[in-house]
């Protein structure tokens, strides 16, 4: 296991974007509604914050096959829209046994942070 990595996505397009909101049961209009969006000074429908945390689970469990994402707190600084390609940045801050904590950035491709993190994990033995 590295101590840092990182990992970049695309943000499929609104029409995704508005699936996954649907999917989760999210019905507020700033995933699905541009006008409404545009209204809240957004520039576009954005997506959900569970998404952003789905890419951040992912590129753990990418790096950790079989880790345990046992808690996440998120701050959300900015919009995440679709078509932005967007880069997550683990790094491992302390280790204790199987216990890890990291800390987590998401960025866009000009290096604006989107979100910050922290996680505990619980690491799967022999790691």
């Amino acid at each position: 296991m590295r101590d840092i990595w990182k990992e970049t996505v695309l943000v499929g397009s609104n029409e995704s974007i508005r699936q996954f909101a649907r999917e989760i049961g999210d019905r507020n209009p700033l995933h699905h509604d541009k006008e409404a969006a545009i209204k809240v000074g957004f520039e576009d429908i954005a997506s959900t914050g569970v998404r952003i945390i789905g890419y951040i689970s992912s590129m753990i469990a990418n790096e950790i096959p079989l880790v345990i994402v046992a808690e996440v707190n998120v701050r959300f600084l900015r919009p995440v829209y679709a078509g932005m390609v967007v880069t997550t940045t683990c790094t491992i801050v302390s280790r204790k046994k199987r216990l890890a904590k990291a800390s987590i950035t998401v960025k866009d491709r000009i290096e604006t942070l989107l979100a910050e993190a922290s996680c505990m994990l619980v690491l799967p033995i022999g790691v």
